[in-house]
């Protein structure tokens, strides 16, 4: 971080903050939150997590159930900021009709993103890289939206959360059994930096 400029060192600072937070919120002992290769927060023991921030808002999720193997969550103040001529290193055509029927009252290339991120966020360190937002395909699986992330075999559940702060997405990578049965629930703490 020592050559980062003043606005990336402030949203890391803020990030590790609210993680150790969300921490502390599960029960986990103050600890430092170091980087991984990627780039990725590093947390404690089992726990999984995710930190994400726009111009003015920030989050972190932790999650200690054994059961979830990975979370990535991300946040748009202005989804409209991820504009159109964005949308073919984004998303798949079938994908923005999907999103569009969805979430009629949205940018079809700002939930992609922000959802594409949030896998990420989710499935990244498990495959030791980093990928091309189109190796992730969003489809709808029942009522719910699934990711079709290429590597792994079953789908991630991912959520749209649409609110006047702007949008927060989040993906689940399920461990072992859990995959076989994707019954899972979502907490989250919003709070402003």
């Amino acid at each position: 971080m020592k050559h980062a400029g003043d606005k990336r060192r402030r949203e890391f600072y803020s990030g590790r903050h609210l993680a150790r937070a969300a921490l502390l919120k599960a029960g986990i002992g103050p600890t430092a939150i170091l980087r991984g290769p990627l780039g990725e927060p590093l947390w404690p023991g089992s726990v999984s997590g995710s930190i994400t921030h726009d111009q003015s808002l920030g989050a972190a999720v932790v999650c200690t159930d054994p059961d979830i193997a990975g979370i990535g969550v991300d946040l748009i103040e202005d989804p409209w900021q991820v504009g159109e001529p964005l949308a073919d290193m984004i998303l798949h055509p079938e994908e923005a009709n999907l999103l569009r029927i969805r979430f009629p009252l949205l940018p079809a290339t700002g939930v992609a993103f922000s959802l594409k991120e949030s896998v990420v966020k989710a499935v990244s360190v498990h495959l030791g890289r980093y990928m091309d937002l189109l190796e992730i395909s969003i489809g709808g699986h029942g009522e719910a939206l699934a990711a079709h992330v290429k590597g792994l075999q079953a789908p991630l559940p991912v959520m749209v959360y649409a609110a006047e702060f702007g949008l927060f997405t989040c993906c689940l990578r399920p461990s072992g059994a859990a995959l076989e049965h994707q019954k899972l629930t979502f907490e989250s703490g919003l709070r402003t930096s």
